[in-house]
Formats: structure tokens, C-alpha cells, sequence
């Protein structure tokens, strides 16, 4: 009769604490591999079941009221305290010791995060070592190590980082929620920021140069380059043709001047190399001055007549290119281009004079070797400064 009582009694004391208890279960993983972790001893025990199994799982029982933290230790491990708020299922990681956190901050509770990434130089993208990442308030988080690499723990709520380095302006970087989940990339601008070139090239980014074979023309041009963010550059072109007649076999007898300018767009397929390949729009226009505009009667060459006429006419044109620092030089540049224009001959190029003869005016130079010459071939020297 007594054990009977002491059964009910037992029975009564325990159906009474499991009332007034609270499970918290989870998972733990290897913040860096990513592998579940066994062992890990959970604090403070209760009522036993303080440790991981084999598939890094835990559940612990907790007294209904306790509202406070949980603690996470493993010998290999830096320790992890949990927050109690409820009692969902969590999963955790927990960073190795062979990590060294040499910062003001570590995973250590909930509301801290890890924040990894590269830094970058802005205009080469090569990846900068040696930076420091500051609080606003100055206290050191971390710092990038090789190929610009970085991986340190920051409450989630931080918002911004001071990020600075000896070779590159100090800037802010926003960091928000979403960062914490992907590689976060930093872009740092250099004190002289870098040209498209290589380090022959010095901290250009600007690019001026002059076509060698307009010259043959009889014409003179000049253009220049101006390189902006990542692997893009904007600029001007410009040729003058000079009023005399051009020494081209074949050509016929036409004398004129004139002015072309485009507007022109290059983008650069590498960055941060000696050599460089590029693809290039352009936007042209120009106006024509003929003080010998020649026609022949019935095109077939015979009975010649000129007359002056003036016209203006707009085009477009798409290139490749490819240029290079020459050898022993940190500034003179050679690069050749080819591509395709349309450039009209905006004239026409039939006259009837005033006893109705119709003479036609040879056009095809013009799309030949002309100003509106339809493959396109320049080949020019210039230099970066």
C-alpha cells in the first residue's frame, strides 16, 4: 500500500514539472565548412540532455519562467549564447578556433553576425589587402587579408563601417541585413586612381592620340579618351581635311575641306593590363566644303565638269580595337582599330546643266578611302597622362 502511494506521489511530481517546462531544440554547424557539430555542451543543465548527438541536434528542457540565455561551448569552438524567446527549432553556427578573431567582436550571441567579403579597387578590381574596418566610433572589427579577403563578426545592427588604407581614401560602407547572407564586396578609390593600362602605365586616365594613317588623306585627327568606372570610357573624335587634293591613285579630281567630329563610347573587355581590347560606338557628323565637285557626262569618264557645293551629313559606326604601352614607355600608347560606318555622301551625285546633259559624279572614293570609307582601319600613337 505505501509503494502504491509513493507510485501516485511520483507520478503527481512529475506530470507536475513537465507542465512547467519548456523544450528549445536546434541544429549546430561549422560556420565554415558547413558540417554538423557533436559534442557541444549546452548550459545551464537542468534536467539533462546537455549535449549534441552524432547529427549535431539538441534538445533541452528549460523551466517554463527561465527567460534568459543558453550557452554553447565545444573545445574546438568559440562559445555561442542563445537568446530565449521561444521555443522554435534553431540552427546555429558556431566559428573554429583555427579562425583567429583578432577584432572587437565575435559570434557569440545571436545578434551578431558574420560579415564576409573582398575589398576591390574600384577602377583595376584587383583585390586590396591590409584594409581596416573601423566602428564609427573607431573601434577595429577587421581587417582583408590576401586577394582582398575579409571575414569578421559585427552586430547586425552596426549600419556602417569606416573602411580605410594607407594607399586609398577612407570611405563608409553600408551594411544591412541582407549583406550577412552573401559575400559582401567593398570598392575602394585610390589616392590616384589607376588608367585601364597596366602599372607601366602609372595612375593615368586620360588617353589622347592621333591617327597615322589619316595622314595619307591629306587629313589631320585628333582624339582623346576620358576612362570612367569599371571597364568603360567616353571621348571625342575629331579630323580636319585639308583643302587639297588627294594623292590617291585612282581618285578623281575632287578638291574640298572639311570637318568630322563623333562622340564616341569604348568599352574595355580586361582591365588592368598592358594590352587592352575594346569595343567602340560612335556617333558622327560632319560638313564637307567642295571647291571642285567633279562629274563626268554619262559617268563614262569623258567631258569632266566641277562645280563648288557644300553639305552636311551624320553617321554611325561600331569598331574593335586593341592597344598597348609601348615597351620601356610608362606613357606612349600604340593601337590600331577596324569596324564599319555609315556615313553618307549626302549630295547628289547627278547634275543636268542648262542644255539638259546629265553628267553623274563618281561616289564611290568617298566609300572607298573617303571620310565615309565603310570598313574602317585606324591605326594611331598617342599617350596616357
Amino acid at each position: 500500500m505505501k509503494a502504491l502511494a509513493f507510485f501516485f506521489l511520483f507520478c503527481f511530481f512529475t506530470l507536475t514539472s513537465w507542465t512547467q517546462t519548456r523544450t528549445v531544440r536546434g541544429v549546430v554547424f561549422d560556420k565554415i565548412s558547413g558540417a554538423r557539430i557533436s559534442g557541444v555542451k549546452i548550459t545551464p543543465d537542468f534536467f539533462g540532455n546537455d549535449t549534441t548527438d552524432s547529427k549535431g541536434r539538441f534538445h533541452v528542457y528549460l523551466p517554463k519562467k527561465y527567460q534568459d540565455t543558453i550557452t554553447l561551448t565545444h573545445r574546438n569552438y568559440y562559445p555561442f549564447i542563445l537568446k530565449i524567446n521561444n521555443a522554435s527549432p534553431r540552427i546555429i553556427y558556431m566559428i573554429p578556433k583555427s579562425v583567429l578573431l583578432d577584432t572587437l567582436f565575435y559570434e557569440v550571441f545571436d545578434g551578431n553576425e558574420m560579415l564576409y567579403g573582398r575589398v576591390f579597387d574600384f577602377n583595376t578590381r584587383k583585390g586590396i589587402e591590409n584594409v581596416v574596418f573601423k566602428t564609427l566610433d573607431e573601434k577595429k572589427v577587421g581587417y582583408s587579408g590576401k586577394e582582398g579577403k575579409f571575414d569578421f563578426v559585427i552586430p547586425v545592427s552596426t549600419g556602417s563601417l569606416i573602411v580605410s588604407h594607407n594607399d586609398y581614401k577612407t570611405d563608409t560602407a553600408i551594411v544591412t541585413d541582407k549583406d550577412f547572407t552573401s559575400e559582401f564586396p567593398v570598392f575602394m578609390h585610390a589616392e590616384h586612381p589607376k588608367t585601364n593600362h597596366s602599372d607601366r602605365g602609372g595612375y593615368y586616365r586620360n588617353l589622347l592620340w592621333i591617327p597615322l594613317n589619316e595622314l595619307f588623306n591629306v587629313s589631320f585627327g585628333l582624339s582623346y579618351v576620358r576612362f570612367l568606372k569599371k571597364n568603360h570610357a567616353v571621348g571625342l573624335k575629331g579630323s580636319y581635311y585639308m583643302l587639297l587634293k588627294r594623292p590617291i591613285p585612282f581618285s578623281t579630281s575632287n578638291k574640298y575641306s572639311g570637318v568630322k567630329l563623333s562622340f564616341v563610347y569604348r568599352g574595355y573587355l580586361q582591365r588592368n593590363m598592358s594590352n587592352q581590347s575594346f569595343v567602340e560606338g560612335k556617333i558622327t557628323g560632319g560638313y564637307f566644303d567642295f571647291e571642285k565637285f567633279v562629274y563626268s557626262q554619262g559617268g563614262l569618264g569623258e567631258d569632266f565638269i566641277s562645280r563648288p557645293l557644300s553639305f552636311s551629313t551624320f553617321g554611325l559606326g561600331i569598331n574593335w580595337g586593341y592597344e598597348d604601352i609601348i615597351k620601356g614607355s610608362k606613357h606612349l600608347v600604340f593601337g590600331f582599330s577596324m569596324g564599319f560606318q555609315y556615313f553618307p555622301l549626302n549630295t547628289s551625285t547627278t547634275y543636268i546643266d542648262e542644255n539638259n546633259i546629265e553628267y553623274i559624279a563618281d561616289n564611290w572614293w568617298w566609300y572607298l578611302y573617303g571620310p565615309g570609307s565603310v570598313f574602317e582601319i585606324k591605326i594611331y600613337l598617342g599617350g596616357i597622362f
